[in-house]
């Protein structure tokens, strides 16, 4: 990521199937429910990580990926859930208006909410239906709400690049401490490159398995061309060689976590 893309690398997120304490958990709630495992911890890092990038810092999170299935809304969850875990306001928003997928990681379960309300979400709020107020709903983790993509809309890019999206991203940053958004794949849609113009930082997910060398280089291409300040990447699946630094990380961990975890089960 360095070498080729001239990016930080601000978090390293090994592959799922190499962690034992992650085999039967939702890998977009990781952090939330397997906490003790090294994705867990890697989040974390990526976290504090991101906390120390710059200066002043910064509350508006875009977490954006070159192409569908690399990762970016388990990363953009993770991450939601890392920032909430430290005390911190969350809000989380599906702006992937297209194929949204946060209402599938976080299911709906406010049974008294009328019919309307269950389905107010982001589209709502840009087209003068609510405020995202009554939009936002809670995640079911401390701290963290949510706002769903909600209703299809045909015309998703003119939709986010209306004046309300932006207003809603200045008004949730003056409630919350913290607003991860998560975006859609930026080379095959330009809607993303609305919403990271108005975001204070963008993380760019790179999927060890899938992102190729060249995408890569051409979506860090097209979010700087519209001027989004892309803080860094995170390399998503990262495969532990036999013997290798990652592996030796897993032993070295699980031996740092032992005493910790053998209390925790007693």
């Amino acid at each position: 990521v360095r070498r080729f893309l001239r990016l930080s690398l601000l978090g390293v997120i090994p592959d799922a199937s190499e962690d034992r304490a992650v085999d039967d958990i939702d890998l977009c709630h990781v952090v939330r429910d397997a906490p003790y495992s090294l994705l867990g911890e890697s989040y974390r890092r990526c976290r504090t990580n991101l906390d120390l990038v710059g200066q002043t810092g910064f509350k508006t999170l875009l977490v954006g990926s070159g192409a569908p299935g690399d990762g970016k809304t388990s990363v953009a969850c993770n991450l939601a859930a890392a920032f909430a875990a430290k005390f911190e306001k969350v809000l989380l928003i599906d702006a992937n208006l297209r194929q949204p997928s946060l209402h599938l990681a976080f299911p709906r379960t406010g049974a008294t909410e009328s019919g309307e309300t269950r389905r107010q979400g982001l589209t709502s709020v840009l087209t003068g239906q609510c405020g995202y107020e009554e939009a936002a709903r809670p995640s079911g983790i401390a701290g963290l709400d949510l706002i769903y993509a909600g209703p299809p809309t045909a015309s998703p890019a003119e939709v986010l690049a209306g004046s309300r999206m932006k207003e809603l991203i200045e008004d949730a940053a003056r409630h919350y401490d913290r607003v991860v958004v998560d975006s859609p794949p930026v080379l095959l849609v330009s809607d993303v490159k609305v919403l990271a113009r108005v975001a204070d930082a963008t993380l760019l997910v790179l999927n060890a398995a899938t992102t190729t060398r060249g995408a890569a280089q051409r979506t860090l291409f097209e979010l700087q061309e519209v001027g989004a300040n892309v803080v860094g990447g995170v390399l998503l699946g990262a495969e532990a060689l036999k013997g290798g630094y990652f592996r030796r990380q897993f032993k070295a961990y699980r031996r740092y976590l032992q005493p910790q975890l053998a209390a925790n089960s007693a």
